[in-house]
């Protein structure tokens, strides 16, 4: 398929015209008016009409979509929409990305240091770029010649959400808006748990004052810190488990500069050591060891 250069919207809407919907890719079309409301999707979704006009109607707030402007939905978000047909060619086509679970754990695992360098405050729109129509368009062409599967879908998806974060689109992606706020603070620390969060660069990411997010956590009965420290040792378990670093180096990754405090910590939460957990791998089918808190 010879691809123009530059994209526009109309030529990504004949690139996918025909195209199945995957788990992944989303495609819309229609010839009449749509209405639908109570919709939540239970994963990030980037949307755009090709062809039309989409309104997306979420709390008090109205975003439109059309020759390609992108609409950038949080997961777990209700939201209202509305579809309007082309006037002059009578019908209504568009695009929608649904990134799952693994897909932003991945992408937070892959590229999470990186983050300090990218703008992740929430944005609910972006016009037409050049770019994510080019990855699109590249993703069926490929898949048209070559065939396709789930692991080189999230790859793609992976591209797409790399080239969003870089030019400052990725906020609504991977950081949720309908979480708690603890959840919302466990995310963002995902992405780096080694960095040294302070709580006026979150607030800052975040877009709200010290003040605010205070009173948020001890509604939840919550602090910065013990959220920040969760994080840390989740991290530093998951490594303990799945690799083969030294303790040492587990303990750095997860921003503790003392391999004893990172101990100390992990046996607390855990209820045994980073060592021993470490030796209940190495047991050949050895005991199985509950991790619990101690009591």
């Amino acid at each position: 398929m010879a691809l123009p250069n530059p994209l526009c919207a109309s030529d990504l809407a004949r690139v996918l015209r025909g195209t199945p919907s995957s788990a992944h890719l989303g495609l819309n079309a229609c010839l009449r008016p749509q209405s639908l409301r109570s919709l939540n999707m239970p994963m990030p979704l980037l949307t755009m009409a090709l062809e039309g006009e989409k309104t997306m109607f979420i709390g008090d707030s109205t975003y439109v979509s059309t020759k390609g402007a992108v609409i950038l939905i949080p997961a777990n978000t209700e939201f209202r929409v509305e579809t309007r047909p082309d006037p002059k060619t009578g019908r209504f086509f568009a695009a929608s990305l649904r990134f799952d679970t693994e897909t932003i754990q991945q992408f937070r695992q892959i590229y999470g240091s990186k983050f300090a360098e990218w703008d992740t405050s929430p944005k609910w729109q972006m016009p037409a770029q050049g770019f994510l129509l080019d990855a699109l368009a590249a993703w069926v062409d490929w898949a048209e010649r070559y065939g396709t599967d789930a692991s080189h879908s999230r790859h793609r998806l992976l591209e797409i959400l790399l080239l969003l974060a870089r030019h400052g689109y990725g906020g609504n992606l991977l950081l949720s808006q309908s979480d708690s706020w603890t959840q919302k603070l466990q995310a963002l620390f995902m992405l780096d748990p080694a960095h040294e969060w302070r709580i006026g660069e979150v607030c800052s990411r975040l877009g709200l004052s010290e003040s605010t997010l205070r009173r948020h956590l001890t509604a939840e009965d919550v602090g910065f810190r013990e959220v920040l420290e969760k994080v840390r040792l989740d991290s530093g378990l998951v490594q303990v488990l799945e690799t083969d670093l030294q303790i040492a180096q587990v303990a750095m990754s997860c921003g503790y500069q003392s391999q004893s405090r990172f101990a100390e910590r992990f046996r607390l939460r855990f209820g045994l050591s980073p060592v021993e957990l470490r030796q209940t791998r190495r047991a050949g089918g050895g005991d199985v060891v509950t991790m619990a808190r101690p009591v």
